[in-house]
């Protein structure tokens, strides 16, 4: 079996943050963000805009579950080799 060091246990506890925090922003700030609806402050032209999820969403929120899955199965690869 491979040997692991005590540094791939610190990146693979940093893919398992970094994901978390991917996650954390996508769904807690971005998709409320995107049932918003009526007037932008930065414009007058747009009185009747509304947001929607489109595929940048979805990305995100794939991409951050994947890093958490990819660093907890790191993680548990490094404690196995012990």
């Amino acid at each position: 079996m491979a040997e692991f060091s005590p540094v791939y246990e610190v990146g693979a506890t940093a893919l398992v943050l970094l994901g978390a925090a991917a996650l954390y922003i996508a769904l807690a700030i971005d998709l409320p963000d995107t049932r918003a609806r009526g007037r932008l402050p930065e414009s007058i032209s747009f009185e009747a805009a509304h947001a929607r999820a489109a595929g940048g969403l979805y990305l995100e929120i794939a991409g951050g579950g994947l890093l958490v899955v990819a660093g907890g199965g790191l993680l548990a690869l490094a404690r196995q080799a012990r």
